[in-house]
C-alpha cells in the first residue's frame, strides 16, 4: 500500500511538473497573471456610455408573438442584441422591448418590459419603474434632455461550461433629446479593478462593458482602461487601443490582454509571433509623397498603423510591421499627394444606413512574415446610395433624404474625408425629374 502510495504521489509530481514546463515552453515569462476585484461601475474613472438601441420605433415588432395591453397610445417598442461580434454576421442574442406611459398618453413613460427570458412574449416578465435611488455618478438631466433611469435588470448570460449561466446586471436609461429624437442606453453596474505590470512599468487597469453588453469579459469589445502608476508611459491612442482586442507596443515590445470570463484574472502577453509589413503604394500612380496612420483590425485583435507613440496617436509613416494575419481597416488616415482622406471598413448596405445585412467582413489585408502587403486602391470606387433605396418611388409632395458614400465594393472599404491640398472634394449631384429633366444641381457631402 505504501508503495501504491509512493508511485501515485510521483505520477502526480510529474504530472504537475510536465504541466509547469508546459507552461513555461508556452510562456515562459511572456505572460503575467493579475488579479481583479469585482468593483460598482459607478466609482470607476470611466463614464460608461452604455450599449445604445434605438427606440423612435411606433410600431410593434412582427417577430415579437405577445405583447402586454399598453395604456399609451403611444407606446415605444426596440430591440437590442447583447454579446454580439460585429465582425460576426447575427452574432449575439436580440432582446425586445417596450416602453409605456401607466398613467396614459403623454404622462410620462414610466414602465419598461423587457423580454428576459427570450420568448418573445413580453407579458410574461415583470415590468420596470424609474429607479428610486440612483447610483451616484449617473449623468442627470440636462437642458437639451431628459432622462429617465429604470430598476435593475437582470441579463443571464452563458460564461462557458465550466461556469454556467451567470446573472448581470443593467441599468436601462431612457434620454429623450431637446430635437424629439429618443434613444435607450443599457449601463453595466459592475466593472473589475486591479493592479498590473506591463513590461517593467505598473498600471492601475479597469475592465467594463462599454458600447456593448457581453455578461463576460472575455469579449474582444471589452474597454480596458489603464492608468499609469509611478512614473509608466501611457499608452498609444487609436481606435481599438482601449479594447481587450488591442496590441500595443511598448519599448519595443508588443503586449496584448486576455482575462478569464468573469473577469477576475487579467493576463498580460508577450507577443512572440512572426511580423509582417503594411505599406502604403502608388498603385502605378505618379504619387510620391504617400503616409498612413491608424488602426487594422481582425475578429479579435486591433493594431495600430504608424509607430505607437505613448498618450497620442500613431505617427504617419509609408510602411510598419504588424503581427502576421488577415485585417480589415477599421480607420485609417492616409495621404496621398495633394489627396488626403480617411478610410474605414464598409458599415452600410444599398438603401440601409448602419446596416450591413448580414455581410461578412472582408479580410483583403493579408501580413504575411515574407511577403509585404501593399495598400494601393486597386479598384475604381463606386457611388452608395443609403438613403433612399434602389428603385423606392415619391409621390409629389414627399420630403426625400439623399445620403451617399463612397466606397470600394470589392474590398468593402468606405472612403470618407476625401480632401485635396486640404479643401473637401464633395461629389457634385444632379437630380432629374422622371420626363429626364435636370431638376437640382449641386455638391453634396458624402454620408
Amino acid at each position: 500500500m505504501e508503495k501504491s502510495k509512493k508511485m501515485k504521489y510521483k505520477l502526480l509530481l510529474y504530472l504537475v511538473l510536465l504541466t509547469l514546463s508546459l507552461i513555461k515552453t508556452n510562456f515562459g515569462q511572456d505572460t503575467a497573471s493579475f488579479d481583479m476585484q469585482e468593483v460598482s461601475a459607478f466609482t470607476t474613472s470611466i463614464d460608461a456610455t452604455g450599449q445604445y438601441a434605438e427606440c423612435n420605433n411606433t410600431n410593434p415588432d412582427k417577430d415579437v408573438k405577445r405583447y402586454p395591453e399598453f395604456e399609451s397610445e403611444k407606446p415605444l417598442y426596440g430591440s437590442v442584441t447583447f454579446d454580439s461580434n460585429y465582425t460576426i454576421p447575427d452574432s449575439g442574442t436580440k432582446f425586445y422591448f417596450a416602453i409605456d406611459e401607466s398613467k396614459g398618453t403623454n404622462k410620462g413613460y414610466d414602465t419598461f418590459y423587457f423580454d428576459s427570458n427570450h420568448n418573445l412574449d413580453l407579458t410574461d416578465d415583470k415590468p420596470l419603474n424609474p429607479i428610486e435611488k440612483l447610483p451616484k455618478g449617473l449623468l442627470q438631466s440636462s437642458g437639451n434632455e431628459k432622462i429617465i433611469y429604470f430598476d435593475y435588470l437582470t441579463i443571464n448570460f452563458d460564461y462557458g461550461p465550466e461556469i454556467g449561466i451567470q446573472p448581470f446586471k443593467i441599468i436601462p436609461c431612457l434620454t429623450f433629446h431637446s430635437s424629439g429624437y429618443v434613444y435607450l442606453n443599457f449601463i453595466p453596474t459592475v466593472a473589475r479593478k486591479g493592479n498590473i505590470c506591463i513590461g517593467n512599468y505598473k498600471y492601475e487597469a479597469i475592465l467594463i462593458h462599454d458600447y456593448k453588453i457581453s455578461g463576460r469579459f472575455d469579449r474582444p469589445d471589452i474597454k480596458i482602461s489603464l492608468t499609469p502608476r509611478e512614473g509608466a508611459p501611457p499608452l498609444g491612442r487609436w481606435q481599438g487601443a482601449d479594447m481587450m482586442r488591442g496590441i500595443h507596443s511598448i519599448d519595443g515590445k508588443l503586449y496584448s490582454f486576455s482575462t478569464t470570463p468573469k473577469g477576475d484574472k487579467l493576463f498580460v502577453n508577450t507577443y512572440k509571433g512572426d511580423l509582417g509589413i503594411f505599406t502604403i503604394g502608388s498603385g502605378k500612380r505618379k504619387i510620391k509623397d504617400m503616409s498612413v496612420m491608424g488602426c487594422l483590425m481582425s475578429e479579435n485583435t486591433a493594431v495600430a498603423v504608424g509607430k505607437e507613440n505613448p498618450g497620442e496617436w500613431p505617427s504617419h509613416t509609408t510602411q510598419c510591421e504588424i503581427p502576421v494575419g488577415e485585417y480589415f481597416p477599421n480607420t485609417i488616415y492616409i495621404g496621398y499627394g495633394d489627396f488626403s482622406m480617411k478610410i474605414e471598413h464598409n458599415e452600410h448596405s444599398d438603401g440601409r444606413p448602419y446596416d450591413r445585412q448580414g455581410r461578412p467582413m472582408v479580410y483583403f489585408i493579408k501580413i504575411a512574415k515574407d511577403k509585404p502587403f501593399v495598400f494601393d486602391f486597386p479598384n475604381q470606387p463606386e457611388i452608395l446610395f443609403t438613403s433612399p433605396k434602389k428603385d423606392a418611388k415619391f409621390k409629389s409632395g414627399d420630403s426625400i433624404r439623399i445620403e451617399t458614400y463612397l466606397i470600394d465594393q470589392k474590398l468593402d472599404f468606405a472612403i470618407l474625408r476625401l480632401e485635396k491640398n486640404s479643401r473637401k472634394l464633395p461629389p457634385l449631384v444632379e437630380i432629374f425629374n422622371s420626363s429626364g429633366k435636370r431638376i437640382v444641381t449641386g455638391a453634396m457631402e458624402y454620408g
